[in-house]
């Protein structure tokens, strides 16, 4: 709650005012589902409506972030339209697997809202082939950890049968609702 209320109150002051469009900032990935710990990063989507939008948050936007970054948190982001969160991108399944996590942090209500009715269309249409990415990275993943669980220093988020692992049994039901 408390970086919810750091994010929102930088969106209310420095974004707001210098971005004549409509915008939301949700959060993805850890920060998405609430999953921060000591030195997590925090995941921002900022979503625009077309390209147009995107054309004068450079500045804007550069300011946000350090002030984030001053406030002392490790922030990811990243800046997309809602074609680009619902065209397959397959070099960037990290992207559209993220999103299985958004929260609405703040913006445009009715922006967020277009932004998830349009998901589970997208998620139908490509949810086998994000699952095979899935499956890739995963094994990917296991393979930096020799395919074993049994380490004398385990890495508790990435190793096989980490929590990682736990994420990727809840995306892949959510990508894959019938096989629950």
């Amino acid at each position: 709650n408390l970086v919810d209320s750091i994010v929102s109150a930088a969106v209310r002051d420095l974004l707001r005012p210098k971005l004549q469009h409509d915008f939301t900032v949700a959060a993805v990935g850890g920060y998405g589902r609430r999953e921060l710990f000591p030195c997590s990063d925090i995941d921002l989507l900022l979503l625009f409506k077309n390209e147009v939008d995107l054309s004068r948050i450079k500045d804007p936007l550069a300011e946000f972030l350090r002030s984030l970054w001053d406030a002392g948190l490790r922030v990811s982001h990243s800046v997309h339209t809602l074609a680009d969160c619902c065209r397959l991108q397959e070099q960037n399944v990290e992207l559209h697997i993220s999103v299985l996590d958004v929260r609405f942090l703040c913006g445009s209500d009715e922006l967020f809202r277009s932004f998830t009715q349009l998901l589970p269309e997208f998620y139908r249409r490509y949810g086998a082939r994000l699952m095979n990415g899935l499956a890739d990275l995963a094994r990917d993943r296991h393979t930096k950890f020799n395919n074993t669980v049994y380490h004398l220093e385990p890495n508790i988020k990435e190793t096989p049968g980490g929590i990682r692992d736990v994420h990727l049994l809840r995306w892949l039901s959510q990508l894959a609702p019938q096989h629950q």
